[in-house]
């Protein structure tokens, strides 16, 4: 076999072995709702934005969540959340 010039991949060094490009963040935030009566949409939360009570409230809960639980039961319902992290 002849040989073409090129370096053996075990005298590398092993950082220039992998290079990655980000190409998407490292995390997405999601909000989601599952019931018995079926799931509702999937909510992203905008990238750099700070959760906090006024933010739940007025975008996760009452623009994103509230009208697609009305959706699965205009009725009623009971909102229980899961996963919260505390400060």
């Amino acid at each position: 076999m002849q040989n073409d010039g090129g370096v053996r991949k075990k005298y590398v060094e092993p950082e220039r072995l992998l290079c990655i490009q980000p190409t998407f963040s490292h995390f997405v935030m999601a909000s989601v709702g599952v019931s018995e009566l079926g799931r509702m949409n999937l909510h992203f939360v905008d990238p750099d934005v700070k959760i906090n009570g006024q933010y739940y409230h007025d975008t996760l809960l009452m623009r994103d969540l509230l009208p697609d639980i009305k959706q699965l039961s205009p009725d009623y319902f009971t909102l229980q959340q899961d996963g919260a992290q505390g400060a």
